[in-house]
């Protein structure tokens, strides 16, 4: 199966694209080629040279969309991923949640822990294995049942958003992993990545549109 990828933005240090559900972001032991990261290294080679690549700065889980950026440098990728974990980043996402939680708006802090397989756990501040995450959110509407949320996270931790929701009994819509009920598709769409602190240009605000809210 073949992929066109949708490129957001591209300048000499970045390229942004719009990842699809369902694609994994980068490879993994049972996945090789079937990647965003393979897709948008074919790109790059076809179009600048064969010696030319990208590198990974972050990630999407398989079934979640939206915008992923790529590093053309390793210098960019460095100062990227630093500017990720000192939390200069802003990620914002959209989200359909099988109910509606409590309160309208919040701040979910969890203590995750993730296995050797990979699998990810609440656990608590007192399992040293574990890593913060925190999760705000704001509920802008409420539709059959169903709560159409507005994230931002202030940490990155795999399947954060996901586990968080469904631990307060509100999963999201579609995610078969975390008791989500049945949809199409994971509701989960990462639309913005800001990144104007690492140069301060309005083209590294990159946000695509709304699929859910």
């Amino acid at each position: 199966m073949r992929i066109k990828i949708n490129i957001i933005y591209e300048d000499k240090f970045i390229i942004a694209v719009n990842k699809p559900s369902g694609i994994l972001s980068i490879t993994t032991e049972k996945e090789k080629d079937f990647t965003l990261y393979h897709l948008v290294t074919e790109y790059i080679k076809s179009r600048y040279g064969k010696n030319n690549r990208v590198f990974i700065v972050h990630r999407l889980d398989r079934d979640t969309s939206g915008v992923i950026v790529f590093a053309k440098d390793y210098n960019t990728k460095e100062n990227l991923q630093s500017l990720f974990e000192s939390g200069n980043v802003i990620r914002k996402y959209e989200a359909i949640l099988s109910r509606v939680p409590q309160k309208r708006s919040g701040r979910l802090i969890r203590f995750l822990h993730i296995d050797k397989l990979g699998n990810v756990f609440i656990s608590d501040e007192k399992d040293r294995f574990a890593k913060k995450a925190i999760t705000d959110y704001k509920i802008v509407n409420v539709r059959n049942g169903r709560a159409f949320a507005d994230i931002q996270i202030m940490t990155g931790k795999k399947n954060q958003i996901r586990i968080s929701f469904s631990d307060i009994d509100c999963p999201i819509l579609g995610d078969k992993k975390f008791n989500g009920d049945k949809y199409f598709r994971l509701a989960l769409n990462a639309y913005c990545l800001d990144l104007r602190s690492f140069l301060d240009r309005d083209e590294y605000l990159l946000k695509i549109p709304n699929s859910f809210i």
